[in-house]
């Protein structure tokens, strides 16, 4: 306010007049500024910003690109929700505008067949970029891309400037996918080496698989698919891994594995009676002994025996495994066996030899970079040709290290030990009548195998009442060896089960005689001479069940003749006997078991 004159004072008192004054006094509205403040990215004006009082302005928030409004703070009116205008104006004010980055959503899902890795769900700023995420087709599916035509499976989006909600598609693999894969529906262990090769897949139908031993499928060759087809594996190595894979016209895919134990083959018998003894025919009148007689009645449960002799394999890859255990001396008073010397086990007081290890005539060494034990090779024919031992009979193995192989194999396969090996003399638990571990046959049980077709007591453990030349086993005749491999040095010893119809001896070059007992064992007349469970005694004329033996004694019994014995050994009633820790280049055993 002024008035006309130009006096600003409001109030006035004119003194000493000396002159009419005449004066207006003159008024203007008030005006008030509005001061608008931002913090973050944007903008903030007034428009006026500069009001006369009563008056209005019109505030104008607008956020920059990728940010938005966080809060607009009016003064005098408070929080307001977005650009206003105000209320009539009285006094000056100040507008604050805060803004942030705005942030978008990045959402990705599955579809049918897949999974995903990584954060499925991201809030990202403006700009900035999101994590990875990874599409993963289950088995039986192939991805396809994702729903907004990216095909890469990986992927993470960048500079995002808005939400991404997208979805991984798959579709069903046109290769047929292994979903599982079990040797025998999964069982630990068998004896049979023809084994079943139980699977499922997804995806589309398989039209061919191949099964192999080896990683590579080596030498394997693809068959039309079977849903459970059948693998022969070869040999007698205790520890098998086949490997199994499909395909159809679209490929193949990764292959599958499983694991089982091979336990040595066994083969039933039947239970009933039989007369124990030699006869009075033929070579049993000629070669026979006193300790063969008299001939007695004998009633046995049902068992089984070992369709084949314990072979130089097994028994490395039980050593092996009992190695590992710690189970292995290299004498009498525990000292852990490291090589290079014969071979102890079994509990203080109670350790005794169970192989030979240091005779020329074992045909197991030592690998010790590998720490396995492994079959020894021998030069025979034809042309110095080089043989492996693999599946010959194990020999210079004593009674006590039979009785370990049957222990810990059966410790393998998860069965119950049937020998005290922390006992002295090792004892035998009761045979029977629950199913057990392996275990020696008795002598009996053995006998039997050999001998018995129900009706008649074969002389030779082939149904024969002959020994057959050269063709039926390995023995020696009186003037030299049979030796079907024609090995340079001893044990002259053929794979088990040779004498099978098949074989050629290449020694003469000899076609061999299927020559099996009347149960279906190989090699119970000749090849290795065998240890059974009991000790020795005289027979007697009475009538026994399930016989064992006595016992305590000195020697244990040794049946079946061998490479380097004569005809009269190989027949099955002959009776040899030894102390259970001698060991010899012809002597090995074959297993038995209660069902």
């Amino acid at each position: 306010m002024q008035w006309s004159d130009g006096s600003l004072a409001a109030t006035r008192h004119d003194t000493h007049v000396t002159s009419d004054i005449t004066v207006t006094a003159q008024f203007a509205i008030d005006t008030y500024s509005i001061v608008c403040t931002v913090v973050g990215e944007g903008t903030c004006t007034a428009n006026p910003a500069l009001v006369n009082h009563g008056e209005t302005s019109v505030i104008t928030v607008t956020p920059d690109m990728g940010w938005r409004i966080l809060s607009i703070v009016d003064s005098e009116e408070g929080l307001q929700p977005g650009s206003y205008t105000t209320r009539p104006v009285t006094a000056p004010r100040a507008v604050t505008a805060a803004f942030e980055v705005d942030h978008y959503t990045l959402t990705y899902s599955a579809g049918e067949g897949g999974t995903l890795q990584g954060p499925t769900s991201q809030s990202v700023g403006h700009g900035a970029d999101g994590e990875t995420v990874t599409a993963q087709p289950n088995r039986g599916y192939e991805f396809t891309g994702w729903s907004d035509d990216i095909t890469e499976a990986k992927r993470k989006d960048t500079h995002v400037s808005a939400d991404i909600t997208v979805t991984a598609l798959f579709a069903v693999s046109p290769l047929p996918w292994i979903e599982s894969f079990k040797i025998n529906r999964g069982d630990s262990w068998t004896t049979n080496p023809v084994m079943v090769l139980h699977h499922s897949y997804i995806g589309s139908a398989p039209e061919e698989y191949m099964a192999s031993e080896f990683p590579d499928f080596r030498g394997a060759a693809w068959q039309p698919y079977s849903p459970e087809p059948s693998f022969t594996v070869i040999g007698s190595t205790i520890s098998r891994t086949i490997y199994f894979k499909l395909r159809n016209q679209a490929g193949e895919h990764e292959a599958a594995h499983d694991t089982i134990y091979l336990a040595p083959e066994i083969v039933p018998v039947e239970a009933g009676a039989f007369t124990m003894g030699r006869t009075e025919e033929g070579d049993d009148a000629a070669l026979g002994g006193d300790a063969e007689l008299p001939r007695h009645k004998v009633t046995l449960d049902a068992y089984q025996i070992g369709k084949y002799e314990i072979t130089n394999q097994q028994y490395c890859d039980v050593l092996t495994w009992a190695a590992k255990q710690g189970y292995l001396y290299s004498d009498l008073f525990g000292t852990p066996w490291q090589g290079l010397v014969n071979i102890y086990a079994g509990g203080n007081f109670a350790r005794n030899v169970i192989l030979n290890f240091l005779s020329p005539s074992c045909n197991i060494r030592y690998n010790a970079a590998e720490k396995r034990f492994e079959p020894k090779v021998r030069t025979g024919l034809p042309g110095g040709r080089i043989h492996s031992t693999a599946e010959h009979p194990v020999v210079e193995v004593s009674w006590y290290g039979a009785v370990a192989f049957c222990n810990w194999l059966s410790e393998m396969l998860g069965l119950k030990p049937c020998y005290k090996m922390n006992i002295f003399g090792w004892p035998l638990d009761a045979i029977g009548p629950e199913p057990g571990g392996f275990r020696l046959p008795t002598e009996a049980e053995w006998e039997r195998a050999a001998a018995w077709d129900a009706s008649k007591h074969w002389i030779y453990a082939f149904g024969a009442n002959t020994i057959g030349g050269k063709k039926r086993c390995n023995y020696h005749t009186g003037t030299n060896h049979i030796n079907p491999l024609g090995l340079t040095t001893e044990p002259f010893t053929a794979a088990v089960g040779w004498f099978n119809g098949l074989n050629v001896s290449p020694n003469g070059n000899i076609a061999t005689t299927a020559s099996v007992s009347p149960v279906g064992a190989y090699d119970m007349s000749g090849n290795a001479a065998e240890w059974c469970q009991d000790w020795f005694s005289d027979y007697t004329k009475q009538a026994q069940v399930n016989p064992l033996g006595p016992a305590t004694g000195t020697d244990r019994i040794r049946r079946g003749g061998a490479w380097n014995t004569l005809a009269k050994h190989c027949r099955t009633a002959d009776r040899s006997r030894h102390a259970p820790g001698d060991t010899y280049s012809s002597l090995g055993f074959r297993i038995a078991r209660t069902p």
